[in-house]
């Protein structure tokens, strides 16, 4: 028997469609990754034969292979796993050395095969394949890094073959809430006001699976048009704004809320919440001592023309995928 194997070294390799040529991206996840390939087994009873005798329960399988990302938000490097959680992708310019990569909404969500490395200590990797994402989150803590996490569903899971070579970026810059250089809701600068707490989005594809006669894995993945976004943002009650909220929810105004970030070397990363309800909001949370505090939930919807959420990264970056 062999030494234990650590999980330390372990990566993700994302290609866009196949999962054949060169990686589209590396993905160094945060702790807590998981990868699944699961089966459902359920029982049909038996019945009572001649002589005392039961006949053996039939079982019936089937198959589901998942995978869970987290990771941290950059400017640079995330490209591949807004593409995977929204759906679409697209590039313009350069403007200077800048381009701008707009993520949005789709009706079927891009397909990825990913490639799981589960240690630098093992030679082998699995490869799951057609894969799309089920759901996703993305957190905006106060004062700390932003985070991002996939909840991926796929259509196989290869056997174990030799990894690809790992090939890590070094020169990713972190987004960070201290950041922030613009949040607003309903065209109201909350930043200003140094009241915003914490933001956390998620979202739901609502995908699809078709099992078919023949296999007990599933034979397709697709969207449809039931996927939400919804938000939470955690604020300071002040004086002047505690009863905005509670209007906006009675009135049932739809509103925009906009988050932009801006790092060091001049990446951005501008995040847009469109055709937002106001949920009512909690309660607030009153303490013996400090700040009041109260939750804002936001039901986001798209329309016509535009998705319920967009998000804008510019960066050096030519590619909308592989940055």
């Amino acid at each position: 028997m062999g030494d234990s194997v650590r999980g330390h070294g372990k990566a993700y390799l994302v290609y866009k469609g196949t999962g054949t040529g060169t990686p589209t991206s590396f993905i160094d996840p945060r702790p807590g990754g998981t990868v699944t390939a699961k089966s459902d087994f359920s029982a049909v009873e038996g019945h009572a034969a001649a002589f005392g005798q039961s006949i053996k329960p039939r079982t019936l399988k089937t198959r589901m292979f998942e995978m869970t990302i987290p990771a941290y938000l950059h400017y640079d490097g995330l490209g591949v796993l807004l593409n995977m959680a929204l759906g679409t992708d697209d590039t313009t310019g350069p403007s200077g050395s800048d381009y701008t990569h707009t993520y949005g909404r789709a009706l079927d969500p891009d397909v990825f095969a990913i490639e799981c490395v589960y240690s630098d200590e093992l030679a082998n990797s699995r490869m799951m394949t057609g894969s799309r994402c089920q759901s996703w989150s993305m957190d905006f803590p106060l004062n700390s890094e932003a985070t991002i996490e996939l909840n991926m569903v796929g259509l196989a899971y290869n056997a174990e073959t030799t990894h690809t070579a790992l090939s890590d970026r070094t020169d990713r810059t972190y987004v960070s809430t201290n950041d922030c250089t613009t949040l607003t809701l309903n065209s109201v600068n909350l930043l200003s006001a140094g009241v915003v707490q914490g933001l956390s989005i998620t979202g739901e594809n609502s995908l699809f699976t078709r099992y078919g006669f023949g296999s007990a894995s599933p034979n397709a993945i697709g969207g449809n048009n039931q996927g939400t976004v919804s938000a939470t943002l955690t604020v300071h009650v002040d004086s002047t704004t505690y009863n905005d909220y509670q209007l906006l929810h009675e009135a049932g105004t739809e509103v925009t809320l906009v988050a932009a970030f801006t790092a060091a070397t001049g990446e951005t990363m501008t995040v847009t919440l469109n055709g937002a309800i106001v949920g009512e909001p909690a309660e607030p949370i009153a303490a013996d001592t400090g700040p009041i505090e109260l939750t804002i939930n936001l039901l986001c919807r798209p329309t016509a023309s535009t998705p319920a959420i967009t998000v804008v990264v510019v960066n050096e970056v030519a590619s909308a995928v592989a940055n």
